[in-house]
């Protein structure tokens, strides 16, 4: 996963490879027991936990929960997982939750479309 930062939203320069997970190509074990064959880092989704810990999540189904360090633009995994729904976007609600929106691969019969 790569991260990319601007002053003014119109110019960016490259930073740093936020997450790398080794291995992905072959299959990347996570801490949960899953393996991760897909590697995409498609829909990304990031936020910060009170304790100070982020939350990187990607296709809503890939996770990570670890140290972001934000001079270097690392992020350092002390736990992984497989799980949990498709692409996905997370924001604040008004009561100050984190809530999450994705999407859910099921198929009607006789539909076209799965999603």
């Amino acid at each position: 996963m790569l991260l990319w930062q601007s002053a003014n939203g119109y110019d960016w320069e490259f930073k740093s490879v936020m997450w790398e997970l080794p291995g992905a190509q072959d299959g990347f074990q996570t801490s949960q027991g899953g393996v991760w064959t897909n590697n995409r880092f498609d829909c990304p989704d990031s936020w910060e936990l009170p304790d100070g810990r982020q939350i990187i999540t990607v296709l809503g189904s890939l996770w990570g929960i670890g140290e972001f360090d934000r001079e270097t633009g690392r992020f350092t995994a002390e736990h992984t997982g497989i799980g949990g729904c498709g692409p996905q976007q997370s924001m604040y609600d008004d009561q100050g939750r984190r809530v999450q929106f994705c999407s859910e691969g099921f198929a009607l019969p006789g539909a076209n479309y799965s999603g």
